[in-house]
């Protein structure tokens, strides 16, 4: 057999199993992709976004109201027309203020708003009875206007003939600095991814 015959024979094998290893390398490989796009889970594709902290409890009390019980007159519009003394538990975490909100939601028009009173310092525990109407103390605490257009507290006044359910609110909030006169829906906007905790204190009152 001549010799050129002879070498290309030779070829054959050698290119047939290069051919067929450089097929195999590129499946391998191929499924390999596959299999790896395969194994990752939505959560990892698109992984979620960091969970926000429910705000922690706050415990709300007071030495002139006992939550779900009677407001004594002289914090209503039919006595002094004074507010009572609201206490709360220690800051949580990241507390920078509080704010407060009182509201009768029983009102025949809607939610009533009798108090909307915020930047309060993180280092406060509290409100002392018969509290100034001041839009803006001299701590940088804030008075908004309540459903009477007045600043600070108006105390229940509600139409004859049905009990009413009022609601003090404590907030704690991780800002301080908020603008001057907001009232209870700006208040509430102005809240919003700021709550750190919370907590309510409720009291009855009919006429």
């Amino acid at each position: 057999m001549p010799n050129k015959i002879k070498q290309t024979i030779s070829l054959v094998p050698t290119l047939t199993i290069a051919a067929i290893a450089s097929i195999c390398i590129l499946n391998l490989t191929a499924c390999h992709k596959s299999n790896t796009a395969e194994n990752v889970t939505p959560l990892e594709k698109n992984p979620p976004a960091a969970t926000v902290p429910a705000p922690q409890s706050i415990v709300v009390n007071s030495p002139d109201l006992t939550n779900g019980e009677t407001i004594t007159k002289k914090f209503t519009a039919d006595g002094a027309n004074l507010s009572p003394a609201i206490n709360w538990s220690v800051a949580p975490e990241k507390t920078a203020s509080f704010a407060l909100i009182a509201d009768d939601p029983d009102a025949p028009g809607g939610d009533w708003i009798h108090w909307v009173i915020y930047d309060i310092p993180a280092s406060q525990n509290g409100l002392p009875p018969s509290f100034s109407k001041k839009s803006v103390l001299p701590n940088q605490t804030k008075q908004g206007k309540n459903s009477f257009r007045k600043t600070g507290y108006g105390g229940p006044q509600p139409p004859p003939g049905k009990l009413h359910h009022y609601y003090f609110t404590v907030y704690a909030l991780d800002n301080r600095g908020l603008p001057d006169d907001l009232d209870a829906d700006g208040l509430i906007k102005a809240m919003q991814g700021h709550i750190v905790g919370s907590g309510k204190l409720m009291g009855t009152y009919q006429r």
